[in-house]
């Protein structure tokens, strides 16, 4: 059987019952229908290469910033304490699973534990994950047994912290190595052909700039070679007139000697041919 929000509140406020707080600390306002909600504490620790365990602790009102594809532990802000007649069992928040964040399934916390609760998460996006200090992160259901147990849990995991829990160091995961190398070589793939375009861009900017420069040229050139011709065939014709030669004056006027009707005509008839007159 589920114990209910009634009946947590019931074990949270019988603090005369148990040995330690059912909760501590405890929030009123994290007291589901049938869970209760855990928040970050302070300590975490994000897988890496190196040789030990980097345990590290948030200053007041620090947020955790989990990198992409990170295996990492946390721990809660609250201890818990299970009586003899309970055991629990501790799921991810809903709000993690939302941001791409899985959670390394555990086994139920025995009847007799005391303490805080680790969890091993990994973010399976390639986006870093904000978790602010103090917020949801796991959900504590408690289950009645049929019995309480005669002997309680009393192992080395009591009021654990993180630098007690990861003794030996954890590696950043072979698919998330690989996963990082492939996203690298995307990233150098996706940078060169990138400047292969902006090349190729360039050339064939350059090669445009240049078959506009000829063409401006062979329009000059064509338009100078247009006016010339216009002006060639504006300019007025040579006079063709005819000059009669010396010898012609003279026998013109012998024939003409004397006879001023016939001079009067052939002055006219040249004058008509645009001969000069006598």
């Amino acid at each position: 059987m589920v114990l209910t929000r009634k009946e947590m509140m019931e074990r949270i406020y019988n603090k005369s019952l148990y040995e330690y707080p059912f909760v501590d600390p405890v929030d009123i306002n994290n007291v589901q229908s049938a869970s209760y909600d855990l928040t970050l504490g302070e300590e975490y620790y994000i897988c890496s290469e190196k040789g030990k365990p980097d345990i590290k602790h948030l200053r007041k009102n620090e947020s955790l910033k989990v990198p992409p594809r990170a295996t990492f532990f946390v721990i809660s802000k609250e201890k818990l304490y299970i009586p003899h007649d309970l055991c629990a069992s501790v799921s991810l928040a809903f709000g993690l699973i939302r941001k791409g964040i899985i959670f390394a399934v555990q086994p139920p916390i025995d009847p007799g534990y005391h303490g805080a609760i680790a969890a091993l998460l990994h973010n399976m996006s390639d986006e870093e994950i904000v978790l602010e200090q103090g917020r949801h992160i796991l959900n504590v259901v408690y289950y009645q047994l049929a019995s309480q147990v005669a002997v309680a849990y009393k192992g080395i995991y009591n009021d654990i912290t993180l630098q007690k829990f990861c003794t030996e160091a954890v590696s950043q995961s072979a698919i998330a190595t690989l996963t990082n190398e492939a996203k690298d070589a995307r990233d150098k793939a996706l940078t060169a052909s990138s400047e292969a375009k902006n090349a190729s861009y360039k050339t064939l900017s350059t090669i445009i700039t240049i078959i506009t420069i000829m063409l401006a040229v062979l329009t000059i050139l064509m338009t100078a070679v247009t006016v010339f011709l216009s002006l060639k065939a504006l300019q007025p014709a040579e006079n063709t007139r005819s000059v009669p030669s010396e010898q012609q004056e003279e026998a013109l006027y012998d024939s003409l000697n004397g006879n001023d009707c016939l001079k009067d005509s052939c002055e006219l008839a040249w004058q008509l041919f645009g001969m000069e007159t006598i």
